[in-house]
């Protein structure tokens, strides 16, 4: 069984890797991401689908 501090950095393995569709089926169904600042990147992406767009 994986730790959560194994998820986490498999997830950023993934995502360094380009891998972000992978990386966001390890996260729960309706996980949010919060991205920070006042760009056109900030805000909340809310569920998988979401965050593999991010």
């Amino acid at each position: 069984m994986e730790t959560n501090k194994d998820l986490v950095r498999r997830a950023y393995e993934l995502f360094e890797a380009g891998r972000a569709a992978e990386a966001a089926e390890l996260f729960v169904p309706h996980a949010v991401w919060t991205m920070p600042g006042r760009h056109a990147l900030s805000g909340e992406y809310i569920g998988r689908q979401r965050i593999k767009w991010w």
